[in-house]
């Protein structure tokens, strides 16, 4: 909860610094030993679920990704691969709860907001990337789409 708010807060390039304070205060409050590999796995791990796009973050990173397409609940997120053509993906997301946080966070990305009220949103990241956001609601599936 806290860490939501704090992305309302902190622009991107401020919550970076924040994060890598937070992250050094609490390794050495936790009396986590200085292992670099461990040290850089767990940071990369909460950079990937806190500052980035979660469970579809490394497929965003992947040049070679030309889409990212989510159709809802229990369905695998489907990739469209430069080389290998659409790929269904080992990505599912099975709750309400962590679909329309993802999607919540790739609007913030955009600089719009998405609501119940208002939970269809067109987008463009700063990068360049369009997307294509539906919010699951009572009536509505969560549902999103990332072209490069």
């Amino acid at each position: 909860r806290v860490l939501d708010s704090l992305t309302t807060v902190i622009d991107s390039g401020d919550k970076m610094l924040f994060f890598d304070d937070l992250f050094l205060k609490s390794i050495k409050k936790l009396n986590i030993k200085e292992n670099e590999v461990d040290r850089s796995k767990i940071k990369n791990f909460l950079d990937r679920d806190i500052m980035g796009l979660g469970k579809i973050d490394t497929l965003f990173k992947n040049l070679k990704v030309r889409g990212i397409y989510c159709y809802g609940l229990n369905i695998p997120v489907i990739i469209d691969h430069s080389d290998l053509g659409n790929v269904k993906t080992d990505v599912i997301f099975i709750d309400n709860v962590e679909l329309n946080k993802l999607i919540k966070n790739i609007a913030k990305l955009t600089g719009k907001d998405i609501s119940e009220d208002n939970p269809i949103l067109d987008g463009v990241f700063k990068s360049g990337e369009r997307v294509q956001l539906t919010l699951g609601t009572d009536f509505l599936n969560g549902k999103f789409v990332i072209i490069r």
